[in-house]
């Protein structure tokens, strides 16, 4: 197959949005590369990624697709201000390299500015990063007042595609349920994907001891958390006495993601703050029906597909919790069904030729 042209993509990321988008741009005949490496040290590989740009231009890459900025975050500084100050300029000589030799900047705004922060002023280089883009990504309508309040002004909407099928299991419900210590009389709510603090799952399972008929709730996280204080925290929350929980804050396979959207009763979300979120389509793709906080980032989930609450009430979370413990059976499957269909509404080959049109778009600039 002839190549087409050639995208250098930063970074590499385990959420299955890239491998999703970029296996169907590569099956349209263009050539994806990830800017990986060259060492196995964190630190070398931000110092080496202007040299790193250069090299690539001069194999034919003209697209610089970015994603997210959390490896100019060094694991050994993040306490010092005077480095975050440092890589925040490194950062912006990274951008300003790769528009000197060429390169066409898309960034893709998972988030409007990072959960954790990265650099000194992560607004400052949101800007910077906004200035030197040639697109800007947003995955709903609800990003673009933020990142116009940023300084985009050429930004498109491409949204996630569909995530059914991604997970799945031959597992009977019943032994899935078994399988992850789930009582047959339990409601499982579960909260899947990445734990960061910003997702909330402390402030769930701090909700789930507050219900009245809490021996009737199992709340289920379940994925990585790569912040061991955070991490602490929540296992001292799931220990006690009046929290029924199921904790695995591990990486998980994709056989152990489908056993627990298979074993679950309804998924939860409670964020504290949020651009987008992946999560809640896999959880709807999966026949999950989702609570969700009432904020304007969600407007575009329909009403009938996810049971919402207020995030400024402190009883909001509690009373979403109780609604979908009361669900019937043929309400609990009406969520269900609005999610399917929400969720598909757009699939790779859509978002593929979206993204592509945007390349084709800039390559011919």
């Amino acid at each position: 197959m002839t190549i087409r042209a050639r995208v250098l993509v930063s970074p590499r990321d385990d959420n299955p949005y890239q491998g999703l988008l970029y296996d169907e741009i590569v099956s349209r005949g263009w050539a994806v590369r990830y800017a990986d490496g060259p060492t196995r040290s964190q630190t070398v590989n931000v110092l080496a990624k202007p040299a790193l740009l250069a090299l690539y231009r001069s194999q034919g890459y003209r697209l610089l697709h970015l994603h997210w900025v959390y490896e100019f975050s060094l694991p050994w500084g993040k306490s010092s201000r005077l480095l975050r100050r440092a890589l925040q300029w490194w950062f912006g000589i990274y951008l300003y390299a790769a528009r000197t030799l060429g390169y066409q900047i898309v960034w893709t705004a998972h988030n409007v500015v990072p959960h954790t922060q990265v650099f000194a002023d992560d607004i400052a280089a949101r800007r910077t990063l906004v200035r030197r883009a040639s697109a800007v990504i947003a995955l709903s309508p609800a990003s673009i007042a933020p990142l116009n309040s940023l300084g985009a002004d050429d930004i498109r909407v491409i949204p996630f595609g569909s995530y059914g099928g991604l997970y799945t299991t031959s597992m009977s419900r019943d032994a899935a349920r078994d399988a992850i210590g789930l009582a047959p009389n339990e409601i499982g709510v579960l909260m899947l994907g990445k734990v960061d603090r910003y997702k909330g799952a402390a402030r769930l399972l701090e909700t789930a001891m507050e219900l009245d008929d809490r021996h009737a709730f199992r709340i289920i996280i379940a994925g990585e958390c790569a912040d061991p204080t955070y991490r602490d925290e929540l296992l001292e929350l799931a220990s006690r006495p009046t929290c029924a929980a199921i904790i695995r804050l591990e990486r998980l396979s994709d056989e152990e993601m489908a056993t627990f959207l298979r074993a679950a009763d309804v998924a939860a979300f409670p964020f504290l703050t949020v651009t987008n979120s992946s999560s809640i389509l896999l959880a709807f793709s999966s026949g999950l029906p989702a609570v969700i906080p009432a904020i304007t980032q969600f407007d575009d989930v329909p009403r009938d597909a996810a049971i919402r609450y207020d995030a400024t009430s402190p009883t909001g979370l509690r009373e979403a919790l109780q609604r979908a413990a009361g669900l019937s059976k043929d309400a609990r499957d009406r969520l269900a069904q609005a999610g399917r269909t929400y969720s598909a509404t757009a699939d790779w080959s859509v978002v593929g030729t979206a993204t592509e049109d945007l390349y084709v778009e800039l390559l011919n600039r």
